[in-house]
C-alpha cells in the first residue's frame, strides 16, 4: 500500500460497523448536516457544507451547468479536505492506490467508488463493495460525460441532483455488467469547458459513446405527499431500510416516511414521533463491540479491547487490539469481560469451479416404473448412475427437496416450504426402506397394495402423500417403532409434524402454549415416527450422493428463497425470522402493484446479534448431502423487499443485509462442504451481486432468453463467445418457457387462455419476432442449416450453442430434450395452471433410450465449449 493511500486514512484491517465520524462523536458536522456515511459531507466548493443529494437548477450544457459540475467536482474531491496531491488530468491511479472494501468496511476520509452503477455518494453506500480512493482525486469519467452533454431535460426550471449525476456517468450505461474498469483521475477544478480528445478517448475506450442515460427526477410512491425527515432518514439508514430506491428503468423512487417507520418498527425500532426518532438516532451511536465480526482468511481485524479467542474445539488464545490474520476458517467466540462476540473467519474464496456440463431436474415429474407417481430419490440415484456412465456428465441440479407440512392439501411448490433444514418425504422409494426389504412377504404385499399409479396425466400430490404416510407408518410399526436419538433442530421438526397433524397447519392459530417451541408438547409417538422418516430421508440422500462420486461436481440441491410463514421453521425460528411480514418485489412494468411471495424474511439484526447461527445451520442441513448449492433469488443476501402486514406489495421498501456477513457464511459452509455454489442472480439485479460473486468463484446463472447485449441498439441476443465464464448456463428455468414451447409460442397460447394478456396480438408479434431472431443467430454461429426450420434441428443448435459459451457449467433440461411444450410453472398462477404437477411426457426408463438425449449430448462436445474438456464417457 502507497503512502499517499495511508494518508487517506485506508487500511489493510477489515473493519466492521460503521466508522466513527471524523467531525465529531455524533456522526454530524457543526452545521448539523447529515454525513456521508462516516461523517464526511460534501462541500459546495465555497466552504459551506451541504448534504449529498441537494439539488440544483439549470442544464449541464449551460453556463449554470457548468457551475453545478464544478459543484459536483468540488463535492468529491471536497470528501477529505482535499489532503495530498492532486494527480494530472488523466491519470490512471496505480493499483497500490486504491483500496477494495466489502460492506460496512469503508475507510474513513476516502473518497469512495462502487465498482457498477450501484450508487456513488448516496445515502446506504456503505453496504456495497467498491474501492476507495486517495483523497482529493475525482473520477475523470464524470469530467469526460458531463463534457458530452449529459443533461436533464432542457428547459430553465429542471432540477438535478448531483450525486445522482455522478451515479450514473461514473460508472457506464444502464445494465452493463463488466469486470472492474481502472480509475482515471482528473483536477477537481476543471470546469469542462471544451470538448477535448481526452474525452473523445474516454468515452471510446468506455464504449459509453450513444450511450449515455440522462438523470430522471425522483419520483415520490403514489399517494405518499410527506416530505422525509433528516433524521429518519439517518435513522433507516443505520438499520438498513431503505428510504429510496431505484425501480426497473433505474428511476429513483422515494419510499413513504410511514411505510419507513412502520419497518423499522418491524425491526423492533420505534420511529413514530420526532422524540422516538431522536432517541433512537442516538442509541445508534452507542459504542460497543458488534454482535457477530466477519473477516476473511489473511486479514486482520481491529478491536476495542483485549479478550480470549476460543474456536470450535475450545482452544483459547489471547488478543489483544487485533485478531490476527493468520486464523483458520472457522467459528470462534471472543469473550472480552461480560461480552460474549461470535467471530466468523471465511476463506478469501472458494476454489475454482470446474467446467462440466450437466442436467436440471425437476424431479417430482421424473417417473419410473417403480415410484409411486412422483419422482423420488431412488430415481434420482438411478438417473445419476445413468448419465454419469453414459454420457460423462458433471451435475445433476434438482429442485428444491424441503419439507412441507403434513397435511391436506400439500403444498406442490418445492419454493413454498415448511422447512428448508428437512426432507419432504414425499420423495422416499417405499421399497428402499429397511423395513420393506426386512419385512416377510405379507407385510411387503400390504405394503404394495397402497402404491400410486404412476401413469396419471398430474402428478397427485395428495393422494401419494396419504399412500406414503400409510406405508411409512406400517414399516415404523413393524420396525417395533423405533425412537431415535434427536438433535434439538430435528426434535422440534417432529414436534411440529406432530401438531400439525392434530392442531392444523397454521400454529398461529394453535392454542397459545403450543406456539412456541420452549413450551410446546407433542404425543412422543409421533414425535418419534416423523424423526425415524426423516432418517429414511437422510439415508436415500446419502445414497443418491453416493452415486455421484466420480461427477466433476455432483448433486447440486437448489435451495428456495423463504419458507412458509405458518411451517416448521417460522414456527422453530420465529425469533430470528420477521413474522408477519413478507417479502415480494417492488411495481414493475410487467407487476404494476409490486409483488408478494408471502415468506417471511429473515431480521437482519436478529442473525447479527445470535451470531447467524440458524442461516449457518440450515446450511448445514442442506449441503449436508450436496455437492453444489444453487440459491435462489441470491440478491437476497444483499437486500429484500419488504412488505408490513396488511399492506399491499407497492407499500414496502427494501431492507438491507449484512452481505458480507451473509457470503462469509455461505463461503465458509460451502468450502467445508466441498461444496459449488451458484447464484440465481436473474432479473432486475444490482451489478455488484454478479462481480462479487464471480470475486468469491461462486456462479452466476445465465439464461438464454435473457443473454441480450445492453449496448447494443435493440439489444439483440448476445453471442455466446461474450456470454460470462463465472456462470451456470441453460436454454430457460421452471418459470419459463421449454425450447419447444418458446418456438411454438406456447407461453403466449397458455397465458392467453387464461385471459392473463392485455394484448393478444402484440404477444404473438413478439414471440414471432423472437423465434426469428434466435435462428438468425443459430445460423448466423453456423449451428444450423440456412433453409433449417425444424424444430427439432433448432432445439439441438440451442444445446450446441450453449456449448459455445463460456460458462463454467452448462445445464440441460430434460424438458427440452424431450419436446415438452409445457412449462413446469407459470408465474402469476396459483390453480388456473397445474403448477408443479406437470410428469415428464417420457418415464426414466424412456428417457434411457430416447435418441434425442445423445444427439444434444454431441451438440454439446461438438460446440467447441471448455466443458466439452469434461463430457467424455
Amino acid at each position: 500500500m502507497s503512502q499517499a493511500a495511508r494518508a487517506a486514512g485506508l487500511s489493510n484491517s477489515a473493519h466492521p460497523g460503521r466508522p466513527e465520524s471524523p467531525a465529531g462523536t455524533d456522526g454530524t458536522t457543526e452545521e448539523g448536516n447529515e454525513p456521508i456515511d462516516g461523517g464526511c459531507v460534501v462541500g459546495d466548493g465555497l466552504g459551506r457544507a451541504e448534504p449529498a443529494g441537494a439539488r440544483h437548477r439549470g442544464e449541464l450544457g449551460s453556463g449554470e451547468g457548468q457551475c453545478l459540475l464544478g459543484q459536483v467536482l468540488r463535492q468529491l474531491s471536497g470528501l477529505a479536505g482535499g489532503l495530498g496531491e492532486v494527480p494530472a488530468v488523466g491519470q490512471e491511479i496505480d493499483d497500490a492506490e486504491v483500496q477494495p472494501f466489502r460492506a460496512r468496511e469503508r475507510p474513513k476520509g476516502a473518497l469512495v467508488c462502487p465498482l457498477e452503477d450501484s450508487g456513488l455518494l448516496e445515502r446506504g453506500l456503505h453496504r456495497h463493495p467498491g474501492v476507495a480512493v486517495r483523497a482529493g482525486r475525482v473520477i475523470a469519467e464524470v469530467v469526460a460525460a458531463v463534457g458530452r452533454g449529459l443533461v436533464t431535460e432542457k428547459g430553465d426550471e429542471d432540477q438535478v441532483h448531483a450525486d445522482e449525476m455522478v451515479d450514473q456517468v461514473a460508472h457506464g450505461p444502464i445494465g452493463a455488467r463488466g469486470r472492474r474498469r481502472p480509475l482515471v483521475v482528473s483536477d477537481p477544478g476543471d470546469q469542462v469547458t471544451d470538448r477535448s480528445q481526452r474525452t473523445d478517448e474516454l468515452l471510446n475506450r468506455r464504449g459509453w459513446r450513444g450511450h449515455l442515460p440522462k438523470v430522471d427526477q425522483p419520483r415520490r410512491r403514489a399517494g405518499s405527499m410527506a416530505c422525509m425527515d433528516t433524521a429518519l432518514e439517518q435513522l433507516a439508514e443505520a438499520h438498513g431500510v431503505a428510504t429510496w430506491y431505484r425501480d426497473a428503468r433505474r428511476r429513483r423512487v422515494d419510499v413513504d416516511p410511514d411505510v419507513v417507520r412502520r419497518v423499522l418498527g418491524l425491526l423492533g425500532v420505534s420511529a413514530d414521533t420526532p422524540a422516538q426518532v431522536q432517541d433512537a438516532v442516538a442509541a445508534t451511536r452507542q459504542p460497543g463491540l458488534p454482535a457477530t465480526l466477519v473477516l476473511r482468511q489473511g486479514r486482520s481485524l481491529s478491536i476495542r479491547a483485549p479478550g480470549v479467542l476460543t474456536d470450535e474445539y475450545g482452544a483459547d488464545m489471547p488478543v489483544q487490539d487485533v485478531l490476527p490474520a493468520d486464523l483458520a476458517p472457522g467459528w470462534y467466540s471472543l469473550t472480552s469481560g461480560e461480552r460474549h462476540t461470535t467471530v466468523l473467519v471465511a476463506p478469501p474464496t472458494l476454489p475454482e469451479p470446474p467446467h462440466t456440463w450437466g442436467w436440471m431436474l425437476q424431479l417430482y415429474a421424473l417417473r419410473s416404473a417403480q415410484s409411486w407417481g412422483v419422482g423420488d430419490l431412488a430415481d434420482l440415484r438411478e438417473f445419476i448412475a445413468w448419465t454419469a456412465t453414459a454420457h460423462g456428465s458433471g451435475a445433476v441440479l434438482v429442485n428444491p427437496l424441503h419439507a412441507v407440512t403434513p397435511t391436506l392439501p400439500v403444498q406442490p411448490s418445492p419454493y413454498s416450504p415448511s422447512s428448508r433444514r428437512f426432507v419432504n418425504p414425499l420423495y422416499l422409494r417405499i421399497a428402499d426402506i429397511g423395513g420393506y426389504r426386512r419385512g416377510d412377504p405379507a407385510l411387503r404385499a400390504e405394503v404394495d397394495a397402497l402404491r400410486v399409479d404412476p401413469g396419471g396425466e398430474r402428478i397427485d400430490h395428495d393422494a401419494i402423500w396419504k399412500a406414503k404416510q400409510a406405508a411409512l407408518e406400517l414399516l415404523w410399526q413393524a420396525e417395533r417403532a423405533p425412537r431415535p436419538v434427536m438433535s434439538d433442530q430435528l426434535g422440534d421438526f417432529a414436534t411440529f409434524y406432530a401438531l400439525a397433524e392434530r392442531h392444523g397447519p397454521r400454529w398461529s392459530r394453535w392454542p397459545s402454549e403450543l406456539k412456541r417451541p420452549a413450551t410446546a408438547s407433542a404425543d412422543p409417538r409421533r414425535v418419534a415416527f416423523h424423526a425415524w422418516v426423516q432418517q429414511q430421508c437422510d439415508e436415500q440422500l446419502t445414497a443418491a450422493q453416493d452415486a455421484a462420486r466420480g461427477m466433476a461436481i455432483g448433486v447440486v440441491h437448489d435451495l428456495a428463497v423463504g419458507v412458509d410463514p405458518e411451517g416448521a421453521d417460522a414456527w422453530a425460528l420465529q425469533d430470528v425470522l420477521a413474522i408477519g411480514t413478507t417479502v415480494g418485489a417492488p411495481p414493475d412494468t410487467f407487476n404494476q402493484q409490486g409483488q408478494d411471495w408471502g415468506l417471511p424474511p429473515w431480521r437482519p439484526d436478529r442473525l447479527a446479534a445470535t451470531g447467524y447461527a440458524a442461516y449457518r445451520d440450515m446450511l448445514r442441513a442442506v449441503l449436508a448431502h450436496a455437492d453444489g448449492l444453487r440459491i435462489d433469488h441470491i440478491a437476497g443476501l444483499w437486500r429484500l423487499w419488504w412488505v408490513p402486514p396488511g399492506a399491499s406489495p407497492d407499500q414496502g421498501t427494501y431492507v438491507n443485509y449484512d452481505a458480507e456477513a451473509m457470503l462469509a457464511v455461505l463461503a465458509l459452509e460451502a468450502q467445508r462442504a466441498g461444496a459449488v455454489v451458484i447464484g440465481e442472480d436473474l432479473g432486475t439485479v444490482e451489478p455488484e451481486v454478479t462481480e462479487t460473486l464471480a470475486d468469491q468463484r461462486m456462479l452466476g446463472s445465465a439464461v438464454l432468453w435473457f443473454a441480450r447485449d445492453e449496448q447494443a441498439p435493440g439489444t439483440p441476443l448476445l453471442a455466446p463467445q461474450r456470454w460470462a465464464q463465472c456462470a451456470a448456463a441453460s436454454i430457460s428455468t421452471h418459470d419459463l418457457p421449454t425450447a419447444l414451447g418458446f418456438l411454438r409460442g406456447e407461453h403466449v397460447r397458455a397465458r392467453a387462455a387464461l385471459g392473463l394478456l392485455n394484448d393478444e396480438a402484440a404477444e404473438w408479434t413478439q414471440a414471432a419476432v423472437e423465434r426469428a431472431e434466435l435462428v438468425e443467430l443459430l445460423r448466423t454461429e453456423g449451428l444450423l442449416r440456412a433453409d433449417g426450420e425444424d424444430d427439432d434441428e433448432i432445439v439441438v443448435a440451442m444445446h450446441a450453442l450453449l456449448g459455445r459459451t463460456p460458462c463454467q457449467l452448462l445445464l440441460v433440461s430434460p424438458y427440452d430434450v424431450v419436446g415438452e411444450l409445457r412449462q413446469p410453472n407459470l408465474p402469476g398462477t396459483v390453480d388456473e395452471y397445474p403448477n408443479w404437477r406437470l410428469p415428464l411426457p417420457v418415464t426414466l426408463e424412456q428417457l434411457q433410450r430416447d435418441p434425442r438425449v445423445g444427439r444434444v449430448v454431441a451438440a454439446l462436445r461438438s460446440a467447441g465449449s471448455a466443458a466439452s474438456l469434461s463430457v467424455e464417457p
